[in-house]
């Protein structure tokens, strides 16, 4: 138990149990879901939050979060848990702490939702909630317009002269796990046609988000599908190894070529780094775009540029779901 789990679990059990409701073979589900983000959000508000709890036993990055972070997420969480039971208590978190969310604190270029997208995602669902508070609601859409024909405007839209591969992301993005705020800024492009605010351009943020889905999947300086393995799924050149333990280098899972197996199909690894720590070359001495290189050796730091992540994939599979099916 510690706060950064049981905030960031009230969150995610709260808006999959909004979800699962929908469907009447998940409603038990649903219910217990719901009741698990009520407690989860109840033990975060009676104990004192801590940054301390992660003590580095499953060794994959420090999992606590500042406290300031933790007040962001309980805003998520308040979205979802106000969505579904309509309590003011949840409301009035919402109101009194709408700008501790990342869209509100990301300096003076903001990325709406590139970085902690679950936060810009829960506040825009909270503008088209019945019962959401009519001024907050135009301040957080007002803000999203803002930043994307405005303070932020040249990573919104698409503009021909930006890029060659015609999916400009900005130079400093492109570090350790670009992967994931590559989809994410397509996400956010979208955003600006699901809630409809900007009529007038909106082919150009489609434009945009279609422009990066291609270069995840091969328009790119390497030709290369930004996937592990897809050579049975019809791609000429796509990712051979990527740094994992389950398909780590001289196992019978290590190159999708030279290996008796390979790595599973479709994982999405990390992506170009331009500030890899490493020695090797490429990936250093690339330019931004090109910080890459196809390896999952121990040598060399590769899980800066290979690894693979539940939450890079997450953001490639949310990307594709809206140019797939209906």
């Amino acid at each position: 138990m510690c706060s950064s789990s049981s905030i960031a679990a009230a969150g995610m059990f709260a808006h999959a149990a909004l979800v699962f409701a929908e469907f009447e073979e998940l409603g038990d589900y649903a219910a217990d879901l719901q009741e698990r983000a009520v407690r989860a959000y109840d033990w975060y508000e009676a104990n004192p939050e801590r940054d301390d709890c992660d003590n580095g036993e499953i060794k994959a990055g420090d999992a606590d979060r500042t406290l300031e972070e933790q007040e962001g997420i309980k805003v998520t969480a308040a979205v979802y848990l106000f969505a579904i039971t309509g309590e003011d208590r949840y409301h009035q978190a919402i109101k009194n702490n709408y700008k501790l969310a990342r869209p509100f604190n990301d300096g003076e270029t903001p990325r709406w939702s590139m970085y902690n997208p679950e936060q810009g995602d829960a506040l825009l669902y909270y503008t088209r909630l019945e019962n959401a508070d009519t001024e907050l609601s135009q301040i957080i859409l007002d803000t999203k317009v803002m930043e994307a024909t405005g303070v932020s405007r040249d990573i919104y839209g698409f503009q021909e002269s930006q890029d060659l591969y015609r999916a400009y992301m900005r130079p400093e993005s492109f570090h350790w796990g670009s992967n994931f705020p590559r989809a994410t800024l397509a996400a956010t492009n979208l955003d600006m046609l699901r809630y409809d605010l900007d009529a007038e351009n909106a082919e150009s943020y489609r434009a945009k988000a279609l422009g990066i889905l291609h270069q995840f999947h091969g328009v790119n300086p390497f030709n290369m599908v930004y996937l592990s393995n897809m050579a049975d799924y019809g791609a000429e050149y796509s990712a051979n190894e990527i740094y994992h333990t389950w398909f780590s280098d001289g196992t019978i899972w290590d190159n999708a070529l030279t290996s008796e197996r390979g790595p599973s199909p479709g994982y999405v690894p990390g992506g170009p780094n331009a500030a890899y720590s490493g020695e090797s070359s490429p990936p250093t001495g690339e330019p931004a775009q090109k910080a890459y290189r196809d390896w999952n050796g121990s040598a060399g730091a590769s899980w800066e540029i290979t690894e693979p992540t539940i939450y890079y994939q997450a953001a490639y599979v949310r990307l594709l779901a809206n140019f797939v099916g209906k």
